[in-house]
C-alpha cells in the first residue's frame, strides 16, 4: 500500500503499558526494648505497671517482657536488659543496680504457735523449711551477725525454683522460707506473716543482693537501652517501697 508500511508489525496498534506500581508502603514496626526476666522480680515485685508509664514517656517505643527461668542468651533471645536476682559473675556482660534488698526469713503466725520458737540459726534445724532450689546441691543458708559467719546445711521439707510458690507456701503455714523483703512486704504489714531472726543477715547466695540490670555494650549503648535503664532506676524503688 503507498504509503505504508505492509509489515506486521507496524500493522498492529501502537500501545504504551502503564507505568509500573510503587510496592505499597509498610508500616515501619516501633523500635522494641525486650527485657528478658526471670519471674521473681517480675511479678513479685510489682514492677510491671511501670511499663505503660515508661511507654507514655517514650510511645515510639515498643516493650517486649518475657520471662524465663534460665539466664537470657542475648543473640539468641534477641535481649536488650535482663533482670536479675542478686550481682551476675564477672564476665563480658554490663550490669547496672537498680534496687538493693536482703532475704529474710518469714512463716505465718499459725506455722509459729504450732511449732518451737526460733531464736538462733540453728533452732531452724528442727522446723521445717521452704528453699529456692538452685541446682543439685545441698540447701545453704549463711548468716552474719557482729562480724561472725555461720553457714547452714538445711535438710529443706520443700523446694522449688520460684519464688512466688515458696511465698505462698508459708502463707499458708507449710513451714519458714527465705525470701527477698520486697516480695513479703505486704504480707508482712498485714500480719500474714512474722519475720524471724531479724538480728541476723541472712542469705542463700554469695552474690550481693539486690535487683540488676543486665546487658550488653559494644561501643555506645543504645539509645532505647539507656531510657530503659535510666526509667528503672527512677521508678522502680518507688514501687517496691510503696
Amino acid at each position: 500500500m503507498p504509503g505504508g508500511n505492509t509489515s506486521p508489525g507496524w500493522s498492529r496498534s501502537c500501545r504504551t503499558s502503564p507505568p509500573p506500581r510503587p510496592p505499597p508502603r509498610r508500616c515501619r514496626p516501633p523500635r522494641s526494648a525486650r527485657c528478658g526476666c526471670i519471674p521473681a522480680p517480675c511479678s513479685a515485685c510489682g514492677w510491671s505497671p511501670l511499663l505503660p508509664a515508661f511507654q507514655a514517656r517514650y510511645p515510639e517505643l515498643r516493650v517486649e517482657l518475657r520471662l524465663a527461668e534460665r539466664p537470657a542468651r542475648f543473640a539468641e533471645d534477641e535481649i536488650d536488659i535482663e533482670l536479675r536476682i542478686g550481682a551476675p559473675p564477672a564476665g563480658p556482660l554490663m550490669q547496672r543496680l537498680l534496687l538493693r534488698s536482703e532475704r529474710i526469713l518469714v512463716a505465718s503466725p499459725g506455722y509459729l504457735a504450732a511449732h518451737p520458737p526460733v531464736r538462733r540459726p540453728d533452732d531452724l534445724l528442727a522446723q521445717h523449711c521452704l528453699a529456692y532450689w538452685l541446682g543439685p546441691d545441698e540447701v545453704t543458708w549463711r548468716f552474719l551477725a557482729a562480724g561472725a559467719l555461720q553457714e547452714l546445711r538445711i535438710a529443706a521439707r520443700l523446694t522449688a525454683n520460684n519464688g512466688e510458690v515458696l511465698r505462698e507456701l508459708a502463707l499458708a503455714g507449710h513451714g519458714i522460707a527465705l525470701l527477698d523483703d520486697y516480695t513479703v512486704r505486704d504480707a508482712l504489714a498485714a500480719g500474714r506473716l512474722v519475720r524471724l531472726l531479724p538480728g541476723w543477715q541472712v542469705t542463700n547466695l554469695e552474690s550481693d543482693q539486690g535487683i540488676y540490670a543486665v546487658f550488653r555494650q559494644a561501643g555506645l549503648l543504645p539509645a532505647k537501652t539507656r531510657a530503659f535503664l535510666d526509667f528503672l532506676v527512677e521508678a522502680l524503688p518507688g514501687v517496691v517501697s510503696g
